[in-house]
């Protein structure tokens, strides 16, 4: 059988002027090209997928800081419409807690167009709200609409374009897909008119695949820096969600029978709280100031205390 093939295969050669032979080279240096692509591009595909879903877990949380959020907004409300005194301003946190709001909606609603969506541009905003600023140096979480996108896409961008990074749209490339689609390995099979074609298509895929192996290592050190990021993050956002939970317990102890008294005594010009209301109504005061402290902060700060 294999004297049958060895002939076979110089009765090509004679025949095909050697082009035979030249197709089937190109095959099999095509094929070595293309398995050293497809597991370059399987790694970052993975680490795409990994850094999605970090960020989709984070902006779970966040989002359940935000259902708090707002229910500490209609208790700090009423605190001012008692002209209660408490450690912080209640009317100083509301106004933190509207620049809060509307980042976020951004974020939420917005999303990054059709980068991002849902709970992971909402991770995505709130990891550069935590640890990056805008080129101008005001903290992203301070800014909403248009402004607030744009400066999360240029710090996922390795920053402005003007500080040496790739700016907004490489943002887009790092949130919309690491790595676009993978080349559809060629299949060339058949007369030896196509080994042209096979050397062509091994030296785009050559092409693709020292263009990814460059990236490679920034892909890696990205994943690292959002898994230890969004984990602490996570962290402390479901520790603020808990202890708010029992503030708000003891607030509103019967639930809304609770908030229907406290109006009722309120149009009578009588206290609404007692002492341990007005414990937990400034403890709320508090610990919504260090969480929205959390989204102002600096990198430095970041690095210290995190």
């Amino acid at each position: 059988m294999g004297v049958v093939k060895d002939c076979f295969r110089v009765l090509n050669e004679i025949v095909t002027l050697g082009g035979y032979g030249r197709l089937e080279e190109a095959q099999e240096q095509y094929q070595a090209s293309y398995n050293a692509y497809k597991e370059v591009h399987d790694e970052a595909s993975a680490i795409d997928k990994s850094v999605n879903s970090n960020l989709e877990q984070l902006g779970n949380s966040v989002e359940r800081v935000k259902y708090r959020l707002d229910r500490v907004e209609k208790l700090l409300k009423a605190a001012v419409n008692t002209s209660l005194q408490t450690e912080i301003s209640p009317s100083e946190s509301l106004e933190r807690l509207e620049s809060f709001g509307s980042s976020f909606s951004t974020a939420a609603g917005v999303g990054f167009g059709s980068v991002l969506g849902g709970s992971a541009a909402v991770g995505a905003w709130a990891l550069v709200s935590i640890l990056g600023s805008a080129s101008t140096g005001t903290a992203i979480a301070g800014l909403s609409g248009v402004a607030a996108t744009n400066a999360t896409l240029a710090w996922f961008g390795g920053g402005a374009l003007a500080a040496g990074g790739a700016g907004m749209s490489g943002g887009m490339m790092v949130l919309g897909g690491i790595v676009a689609a993978p080349i559809i390995i060629f299949s060339a099979w058949g007369t030896h008119k196509k080994a042209e074609k096979v050397e062509a298509e091994k030296i785009k895929v050559d092409s693709e695949l020292q263009s990814l192996s460059e990236k490679m290592p920034g892909f890696r050190k990205q994943l690292q820096a959002v898994e230890e990021y969004t984990q602490q993050m996570r962290e402390i956002c479901e520790a603020y969600n808990s202890n708010i939970d029992e503030k708000l317990n003891t607030v509103y102890p019967m639930g809304v029978l609770s908030v229907l008294k406290q109006k009722i005594l309120r149009l009578f010009n009588r206290n609404p709280y007692r002492e341990e209301q007005v414990q937990a109504i400034e403890g709320v005061g508090v610990a919504t100031q260090e969480i929205l402290d959390m989204f102002t902060c600096t990198q430095k700060e970041v690095d210290t205390d995190l």
